[in-house]
């Protein structure tokens, strides 16, 4: 058993959620800077039989600039008690009279989400080890993936058309059709097995400083402007460390998974995927800015930035929500060939019959850092020491 200590740091803020997300009317501003997402239910059991039926009716209400912030300013009577506050964070580590929320203020938060993050028995933010073996397994599946390989998986890979038919009304139909094709080559999928059951990482420990993020969805219209949304991140600075225990006794049929999988070939491997995702983000951000009329300029000159911080023993690593790293990797390997308009021609399109191949994929997700600019969320240096 070889064990290495993992350290993460992050070089934007980094978001991991649980998948559940909540809307304006559960969440509670404080004066000191601090917000509180209330459970209704436990909120309408705390209350009496008058204050229950006034909080029934205020959440019922059409209008839409209606919050649970709102309904606690009238009643200042009733107090946050922490049998029904589920967990409070920071905004910018800043109070929310600054205005960096105003939009909670007005009319438009119908649609606004706020993004869990994932967190321990203690309310702290982590990356959970499965995250970042998943990105070790495609970074390990991307490293022996030939052309030779392209060619076979998609030959053997012919789907009837009611099946296609019936794949078309998944929302990430992509993704499935990807992994299909990792899956059906037994050689592949030795190494994708090896890669889980051989490589041990424990979740990481909780971050110090967490906060709400504003997120940005480049490219779902033409403005450039998406539904508001807030995700819960690691704050960039932020240093996160774990451990990865590598199983180095492997039979003899196995010899070639564990030259894969030393210290040096899992960095290495790192190291190729984060090129080529940020080779790839690089053209689209380029692309979109000229589509869009946005100024992604923050966002292009973070990419170069982290071209230079990308290095083989201590690569830079895309983790949690809005990365998109199945649109990262397959795909932009598959460029050159037949194969990449052909995945396209399947994929739906929210709007259109097809997709346009390119301007796949349809959207970049960015986040607001402490500067007020938008960066790509999700990247952070990893060192095995």
């Amino acid at each position: 058993m070889i064990k290495q200590c993992v350290t993460l740091k992050a070089l934007s803020p980094v978001h991991i959620g649980n998948g559940l997300t909540y809307y304006p009317s559960s969440l509670v501003r404080r004066n000191n800077g601090m917000m509180l997402r209330i459970d209704p239910v436990k909120l309408y059991s705390y209350l009496d039989e008058q204050k229950g039926r006034d909080w029934l009716d205020y959440i019922s209400a059409s209008d839409a600039s209606h919050y649970a912030g709102n309904f606690f300013a009238k009643n200042t009577d009733i107090k946050i008690q922490p049998d029904y506050s589920l967990y409070s964070m920071r905004y910018f580590g800043s109070n929310y009279n600054d205005g960096k929320l105003s939009f909670f203020a007005q009319g438009n938060v119908r649609n606004t989400l706020y993004w869990e993050a994932v967190k321990d028995q203690f309310n702290g933010v982590y990356v959970p080890g499965s995250s970042l073996k998943g990105f070790i397994r495609t970074a390990l599946l991307l490293d022996v993936f030939k052309r030779s390989d392209i060619d076979r998986l998609f030959s053997n890979n012919i789907e009837s058309e009611n099946k296609k038919k019936e794949n078309k009304e998944k929302v990430k139909y992509y993704e499935k059709k990807i992994k299909s094709l990792l899956e059906i080559d037994s050689g592949l999928k030795g190494i994708q097995n090896d890669a889980f059951r051989l490589i041990q990482i424990a979740d990481s420990s909780s971050a110090d400083v967490i906060s709400l993020r504003e997120v940005r969805n480049i490219g779902m219209a033409e403005s450039g402007q998406g539904v508001p949304s807030y995700c819960e991140c690691v704050d960039t600075g932020s240093e996160l460390k774990t451990d990865i225990t590598i199983v180095d006794e492997i039979k003899p049929d196995r010899e070639k998974t564990a030259r894969m999988l030393t210290k040096d070939a899992i960095l290495h491997a790192i190291y190729n995927l984060s090129s080529l995702i940020l080779e790839n983000l690089d053209e689209r951000l380029r692309d979109k800015q000229d589509k869009t009329k946005t100024n992604l300029s923050h966002a292009i000159q973070q990419v170069a930035q982290l071209m230079k911080l990308n290095d083989k023993d201590s690569p830079v690593i895309v983790l949690g929500k809005h990365k998109g790293i199945m649109a990262n990797t397959l795909l932009p390997a598959l460029k050159g060939t037949k194969y990449y308009t052909e995945i396209l021609e399947e994929i739906p399109h929210p709007r259109k019959k097809k997709h346009d191949p390119s301007s796949f994929p349809i959207s970049i997700h960015l986040v607001m850092d402490q500067e007020q600019k938008y960066i790509l969320p999700g990247w952070m240096k990893i060192s095995l020491t």
